[in-house]
């Protein structure tokens, strides 16, 4: 995929572009960076899916939709500047990429009301994504036998 002036998108381009869709819940241009042929894995889950139209069914059929809740606030730095706000189910966090390879995170909130960072990794290929993985983490408490070693990020909330 290339634009107007012959510009193929970045990796980097391209994960920041998923997950704004994710974001957003709207696949309607999904084709446009995601491969028809895309390999997705969730080791966590052992599951694959095959080809964009699975994916895309996945997403679009998440039980409750993925506009069902939200998280109330979340911090993201770009370009050194901070900025925080409201969203849909999927807060991007950050994307980064070089060549081929993306990764980004986001922070979702489960119908359970538990709150998890996705990361997801891409690789690309003739300006599409071709393989994208995902790996679960709920957020949690920190073990006290660390505070010493550690320190605390609230205030970076």
């Amino acid at each position: 995929m290339t634009d107007s002036a012959g510009h193929e998108p970045s990796a980097k381009e391209l994960m920041t572009r998923w997950l704004k869709m994710i974001q957003s819940g709207d696949f309607r241009d999904a084709a446009e960076i995601i491969d028809e042929n895309v390999i997705a894995e969730w080791p966590q889950s052992r599951e694959r899916v095959v080809g964009l139209k699975n994916l895309a069914a996945i997403m679009t059929n998440y039980p409750g939709g993925v506009l069902g809740t939200h998280v109330e606030s979340a911090r993201i730095t770009e370009n050194s500047q901070e900025h925080y706000l409201m969203t849909p189910m999927f807060t991007m966090v950050k994307t980064e990429g070089a060549g081929n390879k993306a990764s980004g995170s986001v922070l979702t909130r489960y119908p359970d009301g538990s709150d998890w960072y996705i990361v997801m990794t891409a690789e690309t290929e003739h300006g599409k994504i071709v393989r994208n993985d995902a790996y679960f983490a709920p957020v949690y408490e920190a073990p006290k036998w660390r505070a010493k070693w550690v320190e605390r990020m609230e205030d970076d909330e």
